[in-house]
């Protein structure tokens, strides 16, 4: 009786040893971010044999709800990718609020001067002016410009890095279901602190880009939102910012399987996390406003140019163009398999849109769309004559195809009318007598009449046939402030049921060193009581020893 006695209350003692082993590791590790509470099970061991059943532990077992931790994932998700769009657009906001990047304040400036000269056209001093003011709105446009172009660079820089980040912690998931199979194949048994480690990297993957885990077996394999692998058991895939194939100078994703050739992938299909969040402010915000800049500027200075060149100069003179910009840019696609060179400008400014189009070969005819929306344009065609190629009208601009282009079918390009105008702004009219005041040859030095329909130019709705100059630049400062704004509004929204997930998902796997203190005291108490019975167990023993 006392062996059983004794081998019953060895196993509580075991167990008792087992649960503070455990209680003193949740304990020791309450501060460690990702640590899962452990908690132990108990069942009945009935291996004696005249039913004096022991105890013993049957798992040491993580506190883990799948369901829960699925949509805490999730909502780090939402709110990653919303913080990284809040922070470039308040930051772009913030740029367009400076006194060095203020388009308003110049361009009023400029037909101050204009309104200060119409006073005394023959003046030579407020001519001066007109000059530095036209030079002061040409150096405004072009830092807004580089302001514009360095937040982009910054914007890529930061997808490259938060792209190889997405490789490089798939690939640490890997190790680890690596690692998980190779112990579960030892032991039987997974170490719950390698699976505490996969979940942070999974959090730590959620947060930078909208995933898929599914559970296969031990291991879990990832996949991003638009089906591509990312982790599959113990191999990881790569995703990885490169050039566009369409257009060097943009920046996008490919993807990279170690089987087949790294390719380009469609990122607007990649959603979710720091990356999402990063090409999305990026393609929402910073360029289609710069485009609204650029189509800005090239509206301002061409008309100001054909009242300037419609008008006389102070000596009597046709008056010449006061500004100069860029012309319309085309890009190649690196995989088309013919050559083309084309020359390109506009034809009416007034007609040009601040968009991009594309441009396609199909082997005999040469078809346009509008990039981002697909929808075909009208385009006349002039055919080649001569020297002079094939000539491509619409939209404002005329292309002409050289006479020496040898295009294939399938051959693409991508037409960037403004993307290159304020690279090309400035002031080529720089002596004073060659602004054009007068609007007759011969009327005199007085003859102011010519700048008063230069000044005019400001209450005409010439961008896009619906805007004065003042009021598309304003509509892009309200459009970055409308977006950055929102953009905050959601951040905090997301904030809120970001936190109610956590709360949810700490209250089952944290360390409440309450509890802990708690459960210690009763397994301590557990402890003593199977100690108690073990002296009981030798009493008994000696005294049955001392009868016999």
């Amino acid at each position: 009786m006392s062996g059983s006695l004794m081998n019953t209350a060895m196993s509580g003692l075991k167990t008792a040893q087992t649960a503070l082993a455990t209680i003193s590791s949740n304990i020791a590790n309450a501060k460690v971010d990702g640590y899962h509470r452990q908690t132990i099970t108990l069942a009945t061991d009935g291996s004696s044999k005249n039913n004096v059943n022991g105890v013993k532990v049957t798992a040491i077992q993580r506190e883990y709800d799948e369901f829960i931790n699925a949509n805490y994932n999730k909502s780090l998700t939402r709110q990653s990718e919303l913080k990284v769009y809040a922070d470039y657009a308040l930051q772009l906001d913030k740029l367009m609020s400076a006194s060095d990047t203020d388009l308003a304040s110049s361009v009023t400036e400029f037909f101050s001067s204009l309104q200060m000269l119409s006073t005394d056209a023959a003046s030579e001093p407020l001519r001066n002016v007109v000059v530095n003011k036209s030079q002061a709105l040409v150096n405004r446009f072009k830092s807004v410009e580089q302001q514009f172009n360095a937040m982009e660079r910054q914007l890529n820089g930061n997808i490259g890095m938060i792209a190889d980040k997405v490789s490089q912690l798939a690939q640490q998931v890997a190790n680890l279901n690596g690692e998980i199979t190779k112990v579960k194949g030892l032991q039987g048994d997974v170490p719950n602190e390698i699976l505490d480690r996969r979940d942070q990297l999974t959090r730590e993957l959620s947060a930078v880009v909208g995933i898929n885990v599914v559970a296969h077996g031990e291991t879990i394999n990832i996949n991003l939102t638009n089906g591509l692998s990312l982790v599959n058991g113990s191999k990881a895939n790569k995703i990885f910012a490169q050039p566009s194939a369409a257009d060097p100078n943009h920046i996008t994703l490919g993807y990279d399987d170690g089987m087949t050739i790294r390719r380009e992938i469609d990122y607007a299909s990649v959603t979710g996390g720091q990356l999402a969040g990063a090409l999305a402010v990026r393609d929402e915000v910073l360029q289609p406003n710069r485009q609204k800049i650029n189509h800005l500027g090239l509206v301002l200075a061409e008309s100001v140019n054909q009242v300037q060149q419609g008008g006389f100069d102070l000596q009597g003179n046709a008056g010449q163009a006061l500004f100069k910009t860029g012309q319309p840019t085309i890009v190649a696609d690196q995989q088309n398999q013919g050559s083309s060179d084309f020359s390109a400008q506009f034809t009416d400014t007034t007609q040009v849109k601040g968009i991009d189009y594309a441009m396609t070969f199909d082997g005999n005819n040469w078809q346009v769309t509008e990039l981002a929306t697909k929808q075909p344009v009208t385009v006349n065609v002039t055919s080649a004559s001569g020297t002079n190629g094939t000539k491509l009208t619409f939209a404002g601009m005329e292309i002409e195809v050289a006479t020496t282009s040898a295009p294939q079918a399938g051959d693409q390009f991508i037409i960037k009318p403004v993307e290159g105008v304020i690279d090309g702004f400035s002031v080529v009219m720089t002596d004073p007598t060659g602004i054009a005041a007068a609007g007759q040859a011969g009327a005199g030095q007085a003859d102011n009449s010519n700048i008063k329909e230069i000044l005019a130019l400001q209450d005409k709705k010439l961008i896009d046939g619906r805007s004065t100059y003042s009021k598309a630049y304003t509509s892009v400062v309200s459009d970055i402030a409308t977006k950055a704004n929102q953009a905050k509004v959601d951040v905090k929204a997301q904030s809120v049921i970001n936190d109610s997930y956590y709360q949810k998902q700490q209250s089952i796997v944290s360390v409440n060193l309450d509890e802990e203190y708690l459960e210690m005291a009763q397994m301590q108490e557990f402890y003593m009581s199977n100690a108690k019975v073990i002296q009981v167990a030798n009493n008994l023993f000696e005294t049955l020893m001392r009868i016999f």
